[in-house]
């Protein structure tokens, strides 16, 4: 039991609670871009899209460095300034779209090396999204899950990227994982429960946007981490006598983490909403 003192491959991978979760975020979306381009051909949509891209490359052509990085009263509102709008808009979009596709690529003979990768930066993509909803004032408001606020939500996510990041250098280095995490005498979920307190504490002197700076800095340690070992070792047992695989392990603390949350932050967000 993941409950128990020991850690069993369903405690190691750090998700409290049911793992099946939709995993189709960001589909409305999607079909309404879509849907404007449903009457072309696929010659007259490239068209649109070099057009797109030549528009785009012309305006940042236009604007000096510091253009790009100012406040306005538009960026202002925004939260963002300019090079971080087009940024979204151009290579982070087009990645998260070129996962996707990967991801229906592969989604009829099981997961992959580049599909588990795909599912990494969809959900991140999406959980990011989801934070550019909320005011430095808004991240720290408690109470959003248990006492927590985003902030200590974001806190929480970097402890346990935290925690697999120390288990890949562990299992790539060819050694055994430990078979116990906690103090003597200690149980599985209070050593969850101290490592959550811990992570909050520490960073409760911290700004909404350092943590989530924090956050976005062992996020892109993990995907490193996952992208250096090969689609064979992936696919294979976590360790001697495991029966869960290693990209197993990993998606409870990466893409289903995120979407765990971003639910919990998603229904509190519908609550302010509804006043």
């Amino acid at each position: 039991s993941k409950r128990g003192a020991s850690v069993t491959s369903e405690a190691r991978s750090g998700s409290r609670g049911e793992k099946t979760r939709d995993r189709r975020r960001g589909g409305a979306p999607l079909g309404m871009c879509a849907g404007e381009h449903r009457d072309q051909s696929l010659a007259d949509v490239r068209a649109d899209y070099d057009d797109s891209i030549a528009g785009l490359i012309a305006l940042i052509d236009r604007l000096s460095d510091e253009q790009l990085a100012a406040d306005s009263p538009l960026t202002a509102a925004l939260r963002r300034p300019p090079l971080d709008m087009i940024y979204d808009a151009a290579p982070h979009h087009w990645r998260f779209h070129h996962d996707l596709i990967l991801l229906w690529l592969d989604g009829a003979s099981g997961m992959s090396k580049r599909g588990l990768l795909a599912h990494i930066r969809v959900a991140y993509f999406d959980f990011e999204n989801l934070l550019r909803n909320f005011t430095p004032e808004q991240m720290t408001q408690p109470n959003v899950e248990g006492v927590w606020s985003i902030k200590d939500i974001l806190a929480h996510l970097i402890s346990w990227h935290g925690f697999l990041l120390r288990e890949l250098d562990t299992i790539a280095r060819g050694d055994v994982l430990p078979t116990s995490y906690g103090q003597p005498g200690e149980t599985w979920a209070a050593t969850i429960d101290r490592w959550n307190a811990e992570a909050v504490a520490q960073r409760a002197d911290h700004s909404a946007a350092e943590v989530q700076a924090e956050l976005k800095q062992t996020y892109e340690q993990v995907l490193a981490h996952v992208e250096s070992f090969g689609e064979a070792r992936l696919l294979a047992p976590v360790e001697d006598g495991s029966t869960e695989l290693l990209w197993q392990s990993i998606r409870g603390n990466t893409y289903e983490h995120y979407i765990e949350h971003a639910q919990v932050i998603t229904r509190w967000l519908a609550g302010l909403s509804r006043g």
